[in-house]
């Protein structure tokens, strides 16, 4: 019981902490969008992201006009924010980020969504296909590099593919 205890008074100070940062990274945030053609986009990319560690209901809608800013580094780091997101609310988020122009929102926005593919019907499984596709193509550029298989086999088990692509790259 006295465990219980500890855990359940540890789980208030972290929510305590959460929204007591949240505000003043908030407001921040909201000042740089303000003085946005000021700000460099390094800095809203990283406000956000700085965000995204104290996600709340209250800072999604920060989030959300992150995922519009004109600078597709700001766009990347909103699509990492969107993982504490609920699915169904990340699929509404960042389905329209698998036709960004950008090939780096494209195949962030892939990522982002994998977990989530089974919410796509088929029409918009067409796009998150395609920018699935060059993502992989992206992590087979860089084959020689660890990573690039860490990274497939990441992606391979949010799919719930349970061989995934190291597996066969091994295979072949």
């Amino acid at each position: 019981l006295a465990h219980l205890v500890v855990m359940f008074t540890l789980s208030l100070l972290v929510v305590s902490l959460n929204n007591q940062m949240a505000g003043p990274i908030e407001s921040a945030l909201d000042t740089i969008y303000q003085t946005r053609e000021a700000q460099a986009p390094i800095v809203r990319a990283s406000a956000i992201e700085l965000l995204a560690r104290c996600l709340s209901t209250a800072s999604l809608p920060s989030i959300e006009r992150a995922l519009e800013d004109p600078d597709g580094l700001v766009r990347s780091a909103a699509l990492d924010a969107l993982a504490a997101v609920p699915p169904p609310e990340r699929v509404r988020l960042a389905y329209a980020l698998l036709t960004d122009p950008l090939r780096s929102v494209r195949i962030e926005a892939a990522s982002a969504l994998a977990a989530e593919a089974h919410f796509l019907n088929a029409e918009q499984r067409k796009p998150f296909e395609a920018a699935l596709a060059e993502y992989r193509a992206a992590q087979a550029t860089n084959a020689d590099r660890p990573d690039s298989y860490a990274n497939l086999g990441s992606i391979a088990a949010r799919l719930g593919d349970r061989i995934g692509e190291v597996g066969r790259r091994r295979a072949d």
